[in-house]
């Protein structure tokens, strides 16, 4: 067998040895990971929509704010969330994902 010399002849040549040893992972455990993943995203997107909305109305029953004001914090909300976001794209470039992921977890 040669040696590969370039990316493309790499990944096919990685390819073809996996499936000479029937690998390349399970198509269940590749679903089940899928779904996990959606299911966290589903959760974590209604969490968020769930606060910003729950802010509002609290601002507005418990008397805090009028309906502009109540307004102006629940986009001052959805600003910061985005402008975190934003930070944190460009920690996730200079940062390695061990360390990041400690973080995370401590």
């Amino acid at each position: 067998e040669s040696q590969p010399t370039g990316q493309i002849e790499t990944i096919t040549t990685t390819r073809q040895r996996q499936r000479q040893r029937g690998g390349g992972g399970s198509r269940t455990r590749k679903t089940a990971v899928m779904m996990s993943t959606a299911m966290f995203l589903f959760t974590y997107v209604g969490c968020e929509v769930t606060a910003g909305g729950y802010l509002y109305t609290y601002a507005i029953k418990s008397g805090l704010a009028n309906h502009t004001t109540a307004t102006a914090i629940n986009s001052v909300f959805w600003l910061f969330l985005s402008i975190g976001r934003g930070v944190a794209i460009k920690i996730s470039q200079r940062v390695k994902p061990r360390t990041i992921l400690a973080v995370n977890c401590s």
